[in-house]
């Protein structure tokens, strides 16, 4: 059962999306279609819980587009009589941020936050909708490299607007030089997919090999 008649062990729970963007969620049996940015439950019996939690691509003019993706599925324990702050991280995990006791006198101090490095699925959406427009190959690449220079990007940003180019060696370029400033180059991999040749890979690998025995010197 999700919720039950307040006793000293119920817990309450406010969970967000790690950049802060729109989700629904099922917890539970219960299922939640509104789209939102944080929710709170109260209430919540001690133990473990069901919960799925879907992202939502909303546009600029606030309308949603495409397939929700699932980014987390499993359970998730509440312990008892807690005050619990978590989030769906950037790898997909549930991670608690903050937790305090109910049972205290004095209200908890108000939860940090977070705010990710990386451009916003907002700033990052106008971006693509401005290399879009443009005509040109080399005026879409020098736009791009604007961005990758003066911001963070994660590696499926990079893929995304990898797939905005037209030719295979402006996708190889703009890969090369998006790398050294990539957030997370653990997964600069997913970038593989944008390319057509396995000699781009190739060269890519190559340059990121160089790039790193270089740092070693």
């Amino acid at each position: 059962m999700l919720f039950s008649a307040r006793t000293a062990r119920a817990s309450e729970l406010t969970l967000r999306l790690f950049d802060n963007s729109t989700f629904s969620l099922v917890f539970d049996e219960e299922v939640f279609t509104q789209i939102t940015g944080s929710i709170s439950f109260q209430n919540v019996s001690p133990g473990k819980h069901y919960l799925r939690v879907e992202k939502h691509r909303i546009t600029p003019h606030g309308v949603v587009i495409g397939m929700p993706k699932i980014i987390y599925e499993g359970m998730i324990h509440i312990r008892s009589g807690r005050e619990i702050y978590a989030m769906i991280d950037h790898l997909g995990r549930y991670v608690i941020e903050e937790e305090y006791s109910l049972h205290n006198n004095y209200p908890p101090a108000a939860p940090p936050v977070y705010i990710p490095p990386y451009m916003s699925d907002y700033d990052f959406s106008l971006l693509k909708s401005s290399i879009g427009r443009l005509s040109f190959e080399s005026s879409k690449l020098e736009l791009a490299r604007q961005a990758a220079t003066s911001n963070i990007l994660t590696s499926f940003q990079v893929y995304e607007i990898m797939e905005l180019f037209t030719f295979e060696s402006t996708k190889v370029d703009f890969a090369k030089l998006a790398y050294p400033g990539v957030y997370d180059k653990n997964n600069y991999y997913l970038v593989n997919n944008a390319f057509t040749f396995s000699s781009s890979i190739s060269e890519l690998d190559r340059y990121i090999s160089g790039m790193r025995q270089t740092s070693l010197l």
